[in-house]
């Protein structure tokens, strides 16, 4: 009977072990998947939001639509400094710096009396949602080997959709029960309270120092293979198709209501 029990009792650590194997959830990786679900999660609770909250503070709508042309143009041209920096100063340092950068815009959104204010702010706080990226794909490059980061990235992908499912409906309840501006303001000191809470969660991410060379940041795209040229050239040309219409969806129902609505003469 005690033999029983010591074999079970070993065969749940054994369990826990391969299911945490399978699914490649290696500390490192499990820390940065957790603080990209945290702050998501809190910058997911008003982002829907954010073009009601600069009407709502007396923005015109093409003012609102070159809040979305700069939010676009952040995010790509982000991603470039976010990696060189994760890997000039290390992943730790970076993430700390764009989470710093992340919060001097959500001060921006929380305390600006009008919509400039809104549009200062978007210039920090896309630190995190775009220099963090790169850092965070450094971290399971890093920390997983070759066959087990396609796992790496697809774990961190779901947990990072998590709070895109979830919080937006979370944030229009407050908002509803609130108003857009007191509900975008209680979902900011939300989301400075998780920061915090990330910020003592990378610090639980320990990978030893590269030994990277001083490449100038200018000079990486000389070092990329000419598949990987291609692969981001490609990348570049769909994102660039899906752009051209992303923002014109929202029309086209309301388009064909009218065009039908003309061909039966009502």
């Amino acid at each position: 009977m005690a033999d029983q029990h010591s074999k079970h009792s070993v065969s749940l650590p054994n369990a826990a072990s391969q299911l945490k194997n399978f699914f490649s959830l290696e500390r490192n990786v499990t820390v940065a998947s957790g603080a990209v679900f945290l702050l998501g999660f809190g910058e997911e609770l008003w982002k829907k939001f954010l073009p009601k909250y600069l009407e709502a503070l007396g923005a015109s709508t093409p003012v609102i639509g070159l809040f979305g042309t700069a939010e676009d143009f952040f995010d790509a041209l982000y991603q470039y400094p976010g990696g060189w920096i994760a890997d000039r100063f290390g992943r730790r340092r970076a993430f700390f710096l764009f989470i710093g950068l992340a919060c001097i815009g959500y001060l921006f959104y929380l305390f600006g009396l009008s919509w400039p204010f809104v549009f200062a702010g978007l210039a920090f706080a896309m630190a995190w949602q775009s220099m963090a990226s790169p850092a965070i794909f450094a971290v399971i490059g890093d920390a997983l080997p070759a066959e087990k980061r396609a796992m790496g990235f697809t774990i961190q992908s779901i947990l990072k959709r998590v709070p895109i499912v979830i919080a937006p409906v979370i944030g229009g309840l407050i908002i509803a029960s609130r108003g857009i501006v007191g509900g975008i303001h209680t979902g900011l000191i939300i989301t400075l309270a998780l920061a915090v809470l990330t910020t003592l969660l990378i610090r639980l991410i320990n990978i030893s120092r590269q030994d990277h060379h001083a490449t100038n940041i200018f000079g990486v795209w000389n070092s990329f293979q000419r598949e990987l040229k291609r692969l981001l050239m490609s990348d570049i040309f769909i994102r660039t198709c899906e752009g051209m219409a992303d923002v014109l969806i929202i029309l086209y129902p309301q388009m064909f209501c009218t065009s039908a609505s003309l061909a039966l003469g009502l």
